[in-house]
């Protein structure tokens, strides 16, 4: 997920943008026993915006790295309680 901008223009065709951003990974353990975990990070793009031909591209991306946690995966309600998703592959 990615958090709101902040624009800073340099010029008429350059601006410079930085952006938070929250990744949320679930993975599984190397160890059986470990189970699921989840990874959370947060950081922050910075990025360098430049106008091209009446287009706007990312000209240069930095990512900062600013927390992370991990979290044991747990189940918070019964199996049966939500209807399975219909885009799921039986």
């Amino acid at each position: 997920m990615i958090g709101d901008s902040l624009f800073d223009w340099v010029d008429a065709a350059t601006v410079e943008v930085e952006t938070p951003v929250l990744a949320i990974h679930r993975c599984a353990g190397d160890d059986p026993e470990e189970g699921e975990y989840l990874e959370r990070f947060g950081g922050r793009y910075f990025d360098r915006f430049e106008q091209r031909d009446g287009d706007w591209r990312i000209a240069e991306r930095k990512l900062t790295w600013d927390w992370d946690t991990r979290e044991s995966v747990t189940r918070a309600f019964p199996p049966d309680r939500f209807r399975p998703s219909p885009r799921q592959d039986s």
